[in-house]
């Protein structure tokens, strides 16, 4: 038989698992913790993603086409001759309208009956842009399509003044005037990018999906420390520690749950973000490499609160700003390539910035497991220091 005070017997997976299966169930019954595991970051990708989201390098803009004359099929070929813009077609003013309401579209062009017969008789030829006032996009799509007509409208006008004094032909001399404005030497506007190049896509939601994860993975971890800070106030761990477990294995079990549920969670949003959204996440072995990593150390920076807190009201008032703020300076609100270079450079003192390297490198930049390695040795290492000072602490507080 065992002596009274022998050691208690090593960790058991067996009990470790059972531990983390009670505590996965007591979540389950909780609503709103699946609230904010599983609803919230869907939600807030959605709505950040559609207010603000990646821009694209090309504008959508369509195009009613009510005159059906060849001044209106010029104007039109005109619009999608440049690299800014790309023109789909609308039936009716109506269907155009209605997309622009309701966001499918950021604006578009109507050609009025009468356009090319208004630009024959040598008048003013009117075109309406349809665009939200409220869109970000409205002014610059203003002066795109501005610039564009003010362009046709010189070829047209340059026509009409040769033909005015006997060169030929308008209708031939558009087209000469076409191939001139084609000739002439445009002045050129050298860019120089600063930050990353590559950070534009198509889909809006190709830098929030990411952002949400790192941002909801950590603070669902910080705030999951509550129950573990409350099992610690009530004693149950203590009455745990009268079964044939070891302290070790509290610990290990409880950071298992937190591991599962971070998992699930990133899952989730990966799944959503590719299925519903359209994200591109980039490379599969190195996107769950990258998300088992920062799962870990979520976990261990939950386990870790769970050891220093001493009331669980602690946990949510302090973990939640502290999160935000992390997930802000770590370039989860916002890229770091728009702010300055000291904030850039503070910004990588937490782990979010790092995990936001390593997503942008994949979705962004088409980069594999060997371009992200240098941010996994910098996750990978601050997961290992939070899960051992975690262990540390808990197995001390556990006993005492």
């Amino acid at each position: 038989m065992t002596a009274t005070g022998a050691h208690r017997p090593p960790a058991s997976a067996r009990a470790v698992v059972a531990i983390a299966r009670t505590d996965l169930a007591r979540l389950v019954r909780d609503p709103v913790a699946l609230f904010f595991i599983v609803v919230l970051p869907v939600v807030i990708m959605l709505l950040i993603g559609a207010t603000f989201g990646a821009q694209g390098q090309r504008t959508t803009v369509g195009v009613v086409d009510l005159d059906h004359s060849a001044a209106s099929a010029e104007l039109t070929a005109a619009l999608r001759a440049g690299d800014l813009l790309e023109v789909p077609e609308y039936g009716s003013e109506a269907a155009l309208r209605q997309d622009v309401r309701i966001q499918n579209l950021p604006g578009g062009v109507v050609i009025p009956a009468g356009y090319g017969a208004s630009l024959g008789r040598g008048e003013v030829a009117v075109v309406t842009l349809v665009a939200d006032q409220k869109s970000g996009t409205a002014v610059t799509l203003a002066r795109v399509v501005g610039n564009v007509i003010d362009r046709d409208g010189q070829v047209l006008a340059a026509a009409r003044f040769a033909a005015g004094h006997g060169a030929g032909e308008e209708s031939t001399l558009v087209e000469r005037s076409r191939d001139v404005q084609a000739r002439i030497h445009q002045v050129g506007v050298e860019v120089e990018t600063t930050g990353r190049e590559s950070l534009t896509s198509v889909n809006r939601y190709a830098y929030t999906a990411p952002s949400n994860l790192v941002l909801f993975v950590f603070i669902n971890s910080i705030v999951g420390a509550t129950a573990l800070v409350e099992s610690r106030r009530l004693g149950v761990t203590r009455r745990m520690l009268a079964a044939p477990i070891s302290a070790r294995t509290i610990v290990f079990g409880a950071g298992l749950t937190r591991l599962l549920i971070a998992l699930v969670q990133s899952v989730l949003i990966v799944g959503v973000g590719a299925l519903v959204f359209g994200v591109s996440w980039g490379d599969p072995v190195a996107v769950t490499v990258l998300v088992l990593v920062f799962a870990l150390l979520a976990t261990g920076a939950g386990l870790l609160i769970g050891a220093l807190a001493h009331k669980p009201e602690q946990v949510p008032s302090l973990g939640i700003p502290i999160s935000i703020g992390m997930a802000m300076l770590g370039g989860c609100m916002w890229p770091l390539e728009i702010v300055p270079p000291a904030l850039r450079t503070a910004g990588h003192l937490t782990p979010h910035a790092w995990a936001m390297d390593a997503w942008i490198t994949l979705g962004f930049e088409g980069g594999g497991l060997g371009a992200i390695a240098g941010d996994l040795l910098v996750l990978g290492a601050a997961a290992t220091v939070l899960l051992g000072l975690a262990v540390w602490r808990l197995q001390r507080t556990l006993v005492t």
